[in-house]
């Protein structure tokens, strides 16, 4: 191994970049041993007032924890979005404080769909890493975040529920790795259906790109592609948007492997 001396004047630009490059790692510093510089912590005051996004809705802003935005002539045809449940805790091993937020979007129908948002902090204003959705009408139990896992209760509809009655009880271990969610194979509930095997299958955002006639009579390609998407669910059910309209399905639906 060879060593090789600096010369003076180097060392003190080496020392000035080091120490501008610690100083630009996100979140609160003073929750890393060592640091004694101050950053102001993450509140729930930040996750309320901070921007998102939702695959299907795009980016957008909570006001004191509410999204409001009109689509639409009709009365109902209106996106909301509000802040549901907040855990605080480090998401990514850097020693900050992270959190982990719920958010619940209504878009006009009787469905209230709650993804699980992952937001780092930066030290300034929260940054969303990703997010899962979790489902529509699931009613969250418990959030909490130990050793950078996110625990989730859920009581969600299983697949012979009828909507206003959900009874299927859940619980579910996320992790960030990379900047997105996954789901640890030790998840638990009383359905047969929604299995750990689907967790890589729901949640993603199918979109309908083309349409290939057999009979070779039509070939169209959509213009686009957000008008018309579909999502497996993890509470088995799955559910359509086709332009202007949405649906949602109660009947459970199985992976084929």
């Amino acid at each position: 191994m060879h060593f090789y001396k600096l010369p003076t004047l180097v060392f003190p630009m080496a020392l000035t970049l080091i120490t501008a490059c610690g100083s630009t790692s996100g979140g609160n510093v003073t929750d890393i041993p060592g640091h004694s510089s101050a950053s102001r912590a993450l509140t729930e005051k930040d996750l309320a007032n901070a921007t998102y996004w939702i695959n299907e809705l795009g980016t957008f802003h909570l006001d004191n924890g509410e999204f409001n935005s009109q689509y639409g002539e009709g009365v109902t045809q209106r996106h909301k979005v509000t802040l549901d449940k907040i855990a605080f805790g480090d998401l990514d091993h850097d020693g900050l404080t992270d959190a982990a937020v719920i958010l619940a979007w209504q878009s006009g129908g009787s469905g209230t769909f709650k993804s699980l948002m992952a937001m780092r902090n930066t030290g300034s204003a929260p940054q969303q890493q990703d997010d899962i959705l979790l489902g529509d009408r699931v009613q969250i139990s418990a959030l909490s975040i130990t050793a950078s896992q996110v625990h989730l209760e859920t009581v969600s509809s299983g697949p012979r529920d009828p909507a206003c009655c959900p009874s299927q009880q859940v619980k579910q271990v996320y992790i960030l790795h990379d900047g997105k969610w996954t789901q640890s194979a030790d998840k638990i509930t009383d359905s047969t259906v929604s299995t750990a095997s689907n967790a890589t299958f729901t949640g993603i955002v199918r979109k309908w790109e083309r349409f290939e006639d057999t009979s070779e009579l039509q070939h169209f390609v959509i213009d686009d592609l957000n008008k018309y998407t579909l999502i497996f669910l993890p509470d088995g059910t799955y559910r359509v948007k086709a332009d202007c309209n949405r649906m949602q399905w109660k009947t459970a639906f199985n992976i084929c492997h």
